[in-house]
């Protein structure tokens, strides 16, 4: 690498311009940044004399110093300069010139060409900022300030790499290099997506349109900056919430107006096996098991083309032609004007809740039916003692039909005596279960009704009292028969004759009975006669034959 090779790589990057001059003036080398201030390339300036071409220099020691520059393309411009002798080498060089400018270059008609332009420029709402040929900034918008955070007197006449980061900063070349044409052809206008700096140092990115402009013999650079920031962001969130929706364990699918499939999420395939492939394109009706009537897709379709959102539970088809239940909401999809464009799907597969509650339907039917045509009652009480379930038994027992008692205190369904028994009776047997209680009830005719009761209290989590759940076995009948007994047996018991019964299915015919008074004629105890033969009581002068 030549000393001018290695030179321009080291000092590119340095935001002042620096020439390097022997000891003749003439010039040796210039950095980037002096050719975009002078506008001159380094071989149009190369051994010819700095002073005549481009303007006097102030004296070595006299430091830095206020001089006036000409430009290539005829403008002059102020700038601090600065000399310092270095050592001879061997390319001659033995002066370096820094300087930087002070103002913008004298391109005062772009800015003063009238308030008409001025007015259209502060009031376009993307930051619009004109560069020269050398890069230096000659004109901004307002919404340049705001966007890069510097007021317009801190970048006009700055290079624009002060709106770059620091990549882009330390490499011109790869940034505005890349849009600028260097061969003096006029430039098409050209866009990119670029990152720009602010003056904070926080580092965004910008959409960056440039132009060209020609002013007499000029060449100027339009600039028009967009921020991204929030197209990122949204850009982000989107993607955030395709990755969502992708990896929802629900179906979704987005169809146009007339059915027409135009987007299924991943959770649509891990439901039906069709991929995106298979069904883009395709109207829904590929889905349909033939088991949903044409008047309810009727119905559907009359919701959703009114702008109402339609539910249901539907049964459609799989790819490999299993059928599945879903739980399906479809919403219209609208437009900013309001117009709808699209309909959105939701299914939830509730085919196992489907399976398993028909199970529990037949479950439940079968039990109805077997307690049925067993006369059992069954029913469920609330935890204040009223109906809140009861089985069709009840009408057979009670003469009730099941809604006429639901909402009904138990209480309110017994006889009075049994209703003040119960609620003296009540608190003993709370929230404990209950067997075999007999409760007396009045039929729906009026005549008195008798059952067995059993049940249960069922607790929630808490041990909080829900509900109660039992059955009752009418046992009216029985009843009747065993007070029937009991009333033979007191005639029996109270009866002045003596009365003994016997077990003829024994051998010798043993007493199984006998009452009070056999045992006044006879001298025995019931215990003596029990279990003997009456044949205990004959005597010397019974005759074997009237026995027999």
């Amino acid at each position: 690498m030549s000393m001018t090779d290695a030179l321009r790589a080291a000092v590119n990057v340095i935001d002042e311009a620096l020439c390097l001059l022997d000891g003749k003036n003439r010039l040796r080398f210039l950095n980037a940044a002096a050719e975009r201030l002078l506008g001159y390339r380094l071989d149009e300036l190369s051994g010819r004399d700095f002073s005549e071409q481009v303007g006097a220099l102030p004296e070595v020691a006299a430091g830095e110093t206020e001089v006036r520059f000409r430009r290539k393309d005829g403008t002059s411009i102020r700038v601090l300069c600065r000399l310092r002798r270095i050592a001879e080498s061997g390319d001659g060089a033995s002066c370096a010139v820094v300087f930087r400018p002070i103002d913008r270059p004298s391109g005062d008609s772009l800015r003063d060409s009238g308030p008409t332009l001025r007015v259209i420029i502060d009031a376009i709402a993307e930051g619009v900022i004109v560069i020269g040929e050398g890069g230096l900034i000659e004109l901004l918008n307002p919404a340049a300030e705001r966007l890069f955070g510097y007021a317009e007197q801190e970048m006009l006449g700055r290079d624009i790499r002060l709106l770059m980061p620091t990549p882009q900063h330390e490499a011109p070349d790869g940034y505005l290099a890349d849009f600028l044409p260097t061969d003096g052809q006029e430039m098409t206008a050209t866009s990119r997506d670029v990152r720009g700096q602010r003056k904070d140092g926080a580092i965004f990115p910008i959409h960056l349109v440039i132009g060209e402009l020609r002013e007499g013999n000029r060449r100027l650079f339009v600039c028009i900056t967009h921020d991204l920031s929030y197209r990122k962001r949204t850009e982000k969130k989107l993607v955030t919430l395709s990755e969502v929706i992708d990896q929802s364990p629900i179906a979704i699918l987005i169809s146009s107006l007339d059915g027409r499939i135009e987007y299924v999420n991943l959770g649509f395939t891990r439901l039906t096996g069709y991929h995106a492939e298979d069904v883009v394109g395709k109207n829904t009706s590929m889905l349909q098991s033939g088991s949903t009537t044409p008047e309810q897709y009727r119905r559907l379709w009359d919701t959703i083309r009114q702008g109402k959102e339609w539910r249901g539970e539907i049964q459609d088809r799989k790819k490999n032609g299993d059928l599945y239940w879903a739980l399906q909401a479809i919403s219209p999809l609208r437009d900013a004007a309001g117009n709808i464009t699209h309909y959105l799907a939701v299914q939830q597969d509730v085919t196992d809740q489907k399976r398993n509650k028909e199970a529990l339907r037949e479950s439940e039917e079968r039990f109805r039916q077997v307690a049925d045509m067993a006369g059992e009652w069954l029913w469920e009480q609330d935890a204040a003692g009223c109906y809140i379930y009861s089985s069709s038994a009840v009408r057979e027992i009670l003469g009730y039909e099941p809604d006429e008692i639901i909402g009904k205190h138990y209480l309110d369904l017994l006889t009075p005596e049994d209703r003040a028994r119960w609620t003296a009776e009540l608190a003993p047997v709370q929230q404990r279960r209950f067997y075999r209680l007999i409760n007396h009830y009045r039929h729906k005719d009026g005549r008195e009704v008798f059952t067995e009761s059993t049940g249960e209290p069922v607790f929630d989590a808490n041990r909080e009292l829900l509900k109660w759940r039992g059955v009752d076995h009418d046992i009216t009948a029985r009843k009747r028969y065993e007070d029937a007994l009991r009333v033979r047996d007191r005639a029996i018991e109270a009866a002045s004759v003596g009365i003994s019964i016997t077990d003829a299915q024994h051998e010798g015919f043993p007493n199984i009975y006998v009452n009070p008074a056999l045992s006044r004629i006879t001298g025995y105890a019931r215990d003596e006669l029990l279990g003997q033969n009456m044949g205990l009581l004959q005597g010397r002068g019974t005759d074997p034959a009237v026995v027999a």
